[in-house]
């Protein structure tokens, strides 16, 4: 498919380039073909005696391959070889001084960035996307020096010069939702539902950023029903899998999601787009106003430790620092209530019975691996005080 996506080789020069017959490539294609068709994308491969190529919705073939392309570089991603690049560190200084969103993640910026190579390496085999509401506009004033760098770098790696035409389908929208209009037309039925979902959650205690909060999820959600892709995985279908997730962690939520969208009657044109926006409404919630504190059960962790002030200080920092608001955590200095009521006990002593079974041992450098055996321990304990 890289090669389908980049070179649009012919099946010679494939099967040569793969060392495979011609028959297997050609069987190879029939069963991307049947891939695309069951999952009704509006795009086929198709050959010919000169090249190999993707033809047909323009927009689902870049979202498509924007996602293909993330995933193949998986591993330079989140062991951050990717944000040493020369290419990217470019690419979010072009962010930075023309289009700097605040709000974008770096995930979401990274993710952005692949949309950008997969648009150029199909612009570079002559495949454009008339689809101009989904790009946001470079503007033919904005020629900066970044830019140039940006470009540059780019048309070395994908063959492209740069035009205004070029410029101003490479970088989707969807990515970059307060650079867009604040209130799209034809969302009050989504304002409506973000308003019930706050008074769900926040029925026992008012936030004083509520209206803040209620507008950022609103204009997130509108930005995402209008501009949401309608290719949103590649081999796996990660929307789906996260979405199963979080249904164990949120079920009641979830279920109270459900009577509130059926209230508004308000219908999504498949279930992989409901999916997609619940997995986003939940991500954006814990990020807006950490949701879990509202609707889910939370461990109680407590620290016990026979350590210096200084080393228990660092501790809870720490524990704080990567597991935030999806933890009770209390520090106790004898055995007490606090430690017969708590979940996991993070401490260096040695108890007997009931206590030392909720024991995770502390050790003095808390590395990757004693968080991740925490975090591991922590899931099981939310299944069984969510299900």
């Amino acid at each position: 498919m890289r090669l389908i996506l980049i070179e649009e080789l012919s099946i010679v020069k494939i099967s040569r380039r793969l060392f495979m017959s011609e028959s297997k490539t050609r069987r190879l294609i029939d069963v991307w073909n049947q891939y695309f068709d069951e999952r009704n994308f509006d795009f086929l491969i198709k050959t010919s005696a000169d090249c190999t190529m993707i033809l047909g919705n323009e927009t689902q073939i870049r979202w498509f391959n924007h996602t293909m392309l993330f995933e193949l570089e998986y591993i330079d991603i989140y062991e951050f070889k990717l944000q040493e690049s020369r290419e990217y560190g470019a690419y979010k200084s072009v962010l930075k001084n023309g289009f700097f969103d605040s709000n974008t993640s770096e995930h979401e910026k990274i993710k952005s960035f692949f949309y950008v190579k997969a648009a150029l390496y199909r612009t570079n085999k002559g495949h454009v996307d008339n689809n101009e509401e989904v790009y946001l506009s470079f503007g033919t004033n904005m020629k900066n020096n970044t830019l140039i760098q940006f470009e540059n770098i780019m048309a070395i790696e994908t063959g492209v010069y740069f035009t205004d035409d070029v410029r101003n389908q490479i970088l989707p929208k969807y990515y970059f939702p307060t650079l867009c209009e604040e209130i799209d037309s034809g969302t009050s039925e989504i304002m409506k539902i973000i308003k019930d979902v706050f008074d769900y959650i926040l029925t026992t205690e008012e936030s004083e950023n509520r209206y803040r909060a209620e507008k950022k999820v609103t204009l997130k959600m509108n930005h995402l029903h209008k501009y949401g892709p309608e290719v949103t995985y590649f081999l796996l279908d990660f929307v789906a899998l996260n979405y199963k997730t979080q249904q164990e962690y949120y079920f009641y939520f979830y279920e109270e999601l459900n009577k509130i969208v059926a209230k508004h009657n308000f219908l999504f044109e498949s279930e992989k787009q409901k999916q997609l926006f619940y997995k986003e409404l939940v991500l954006l919630l814990n990020f807006e106003l950490s949701l879990p504190k509202y609707v889910l059960k939370r461990p109680r962790v407590t620290i016990y430790l026979f350590a210096s002030h200084s080393t228990i200080q660092s501790t809870i920092k720490i524990i704080k620092s990567y597991f935030g608001d999806r933890i009770e955590l209390h520090v106790a200095d004898c055995i007490n209530d606090k430690l017969h009521e708590s979940d996991l006990i993070i401490s260096n002593y040695f108890f007997l019975g009931n206590l030392e079974a909720k024991k995770v041992h502390f050790q003095e450098t808390i590395d990757l691996k004693w968080l991740y055996l925490l975090d591991s321990k922590l899931k099981n304990i939310y299944k069984k005080l969510n299900s």
